[in-house]
């Protein structure tokens, strides 16, 4: 149902009937409102793309209400959702792909989704997020392979962890408050290829070892 001219409440009084919905692709059209939290009673779905819509107020926690939830995609960006970032979404331990950039974000990405087990692609550029990058990141496993939090308010340092996440693939990271050093452990991702740092305040010499990372096609720092 994507790019048509859709808008209406549809999505409530339909959709949110079907109990055995999989697959919900509804992006670029006209849908104004609150994302339905009766969007939640489709309980086996896996992948849920609202992104280019007009929709307002909060992210509904509720997609994520117990561990058995099935959620693996959650496509939300370029919207006018506010508020922050729900730390149940980190009950969706099945969660492959969060995509809630161009929205009206503000607050920390909370601990519970950095630590999802198979998270895979983190995006969300063009918000109001704070808060830090954790220092554990992927150090219980490097399946991230995308991170793009561009243009956000972000602080603190790139953390030494980074190198755990030897799957990324796309680092952005410019347009933030960041301070410190490029860590080092960058040189440990073989399959990074495009690494994005401009605009912080980050200090120091540019690592050699990011000469190890041959599959980079665009560095930016």
């Amino acid at each position: 149902l994507g790019d048509n001219q859709l808008s209406g409440d549809f999505l409530s009084r339909v959709v949110s009937f079907l109990p055995n919905l999989r697959y919900l692709y509804v992006p670029f059209n006209n849908i104004t409102g609150h994302v339905p939290l009766s969007l939640t009673n489709s309980t086996q779905l896996q992948v849920l793309d609202l992104s280019s819509n007009a929709f307002t107020g909060k992210i509904p926690s509720q997609f994520c209400s117990s561990s058995s939830a099935s959620l693996e995609k959650l496509l939300l960006s370029n919207n006018y959702l506010a508020g922050t970032v729900p730390s149940e979404l980190g009950n969706c331990k099945k969660l492959r792909t969060i995509d809630l950039s161009f929205n009206n974000l503000v607050g920390s990405i909370p601990s519970e989704i950095w630590t999802l087990p198979d998270l895979s692609d983190m995006v969300m550029w063009a918000n109001n997020l704070t808060g830090e990058i954790p220092e554990d990141i992927c150090i219980h496993g490097g399946n991230l392979q995308t991170l793009i939090l561009n243009d956000n308010v972000i602080n603190g340092t790139i953390p030494q962890s980074i190198a755990n996440c030897t799957n990324l693939i796309w680092v952005t990271l410019s347009n933030n408050r960041l301070t410190g050093e490029i860590p080092s452990g960058i040189g440990n991702l073989i399959n990074l290829a495009i690494l994005q740092l401009g605009n912080n305040s980050l200090t120091g010499a540019i690592p050699p070892e990011i000469g190890k990372c041959r599959s980079l096609i665009w560095l930016d720092v």
